[in-house]
């Protein structure tokens, strides 16, 4: 119990997190991690790099330039 802090919130705030839980027995805590994790995740901002590798793996997917699963499959097999 030594890594936990207690806070005092507001009732509306109690009924926001209950009505936010993917199931009955997660915790507040579970629930307020999920949402700082996702808004994390949408906020992040990429290297001017890694923008550009996913740009063009986009651009490979919409013309085509891809395996199909049973291509990849038999590539990773010979290997």
């Amino acid at each position: 119990m030594e890594d936990q802090t207690m806070i005092k919130i507001e009732r509306k705030t109690v009924e926001v997190l209950k009505s936010l839980k993917i199931v009955e027995r997660e915790s507040y805590n579970e629930v307020i991690r999920r949402l700082l994790d996702n808004y994390l995740e949408d906020s992040l901002e990429l290297n001017k790099k890694s923008r550009l590798k996913i740009k063009k793996g986009l651009e490979d997917v919409k013309k085509g330039r891809v395996l199909s699963s049973d291509a990849a499959l038999e590539y990773f097999r010979k290997k």
